[in-house]
């Protein structure tokens, strides 16, 4: 890769803490592999403490904002000495982690955003308002020993959304040492597509599934058709994609969000929204506005 490739960090967001360092130190490991700066960033909502203005209303205490920033930077810059010695930039900002964390993308041409997981699912998550917000891929960490990745799931639904997705996942896998690992992709048919066809048994339904897959396979991503593992499953496609990560001991699952074939078979973003809270394992996200114009295989990836 060339000089510009450092010109687009991988932006790592930390909850702070020394129970995140193992993230942490993946990520960084990560951003290493890909050849980019490691941006550490921590986003807090400033504290709810509030003092009338002179004009009426409310305003933040200037004074608290600046005690916290100064504390928390100082927190940031104990954990990026703790989890490695590689070059890094760090920053602290205060406001709702999901805009802070779209915003510092956008201002750094970001390559990827990489999260950890979250302390309180059951509030929500960071990915899943951050996911409305960017056109970045976004990194999920769950398993940061996992980390890069050598046994990789790929759920594609055939359609426009999900062949992006497939080819910015080739993109950046393969710059890591090696090039990319063992990929699988892995299609599933709903049991409602197999009792319509009334021409067709349920293995040739599958046969022509499986066809399809190999078709797209070489236009997302030819230089690497010929060695993915291709799989059709049965069945609701949340629960197929669980169980086959788990199955094949993925270290990562790919996901597109909102796709949606021709005859609107399922909508991949309500896939990717419950894949997203259920998995074990780490995910990357690709947003369906994500451009992943430039080609698979390497070649103009710096």
């Amino acid at each position: 890769m060339g000089a510009e490739a450092w010109d687009r960090p991988v932006l790592i967001a930390t909850p702070l803490g020394a129970d995140s360092d193992p993230f942490v130190e993946a990520a960084r490991a990560l951003a290493t592999a890909l050849h980019r700066l490691a941006m550490v960033v921590h986003a807090e909502s400033p504290p709810p403490i509030l003092l009338g203005s002179p004009g009426g209303g409310f305003v933040p205490d200037a004074a608290l904002l600046d005690r916290q920033r100064l504390e928390l930077a100082a927190a940031l810059r104990d954990q990026v000495e703790r989890t490695g010695a590689a070059a890094v930039e760090s920053l602290v900002r205060l406001g709702p982690a999901d805009l802070v964390l779209a915003s510092i993308a956008d201002e750094r041409d970001a390559e990827l955003i990489v999260l950890g997981p979250p302390r309180h699912p059951e509030l929500g998550t960071t990915a899943d308002r951050l996911l409305r917000r960017t056109q970045r891929p976004v990194l999920v960490v769950r398993r940061p020993d996992r980390l890069p990745p050598s046994r990789v799931l790929v759920a594609v639904d055939l359609s426009p959304p999900a062949e992006k997705a497939l080819a910015e996942a080739i993109r950046l896998l393969s710059a890591l040492p090696g090039g990319p690992p063992a990929v699988e992709l892995l299609f599933v048919l709903h049991p409602q597509e197999l009792a319509a066809s009334i021409h067709f048994a349920p293995e040739r339904v599958r046969a022509f599934a499986v066809d399809e897959l190999r078709r797209f396979a070489a236009a997302a991503a030819p230089a690497f058709a010929d060695r993915f593992d291709l799989c059709v499953r049965t069945g609701d496609a949340r629960d197929a994609i669980l169980e086959e990560a788990s199955g094949r001991q993925a270290d990562l699952i790919v996901l597109g969000t909102h796709g949606r074939s021709g005859i609107e078979r399922w909508l991949l973003g309500s896939v990717a929204t419950g894949v997203l809270r259920r998995a074990a394992t780490n995910l990357l996200i690709v947003p369906r506005h994500e451009a992943a114009t430039r080609p698979a295989g390497g070649e103009g990836s710096g």
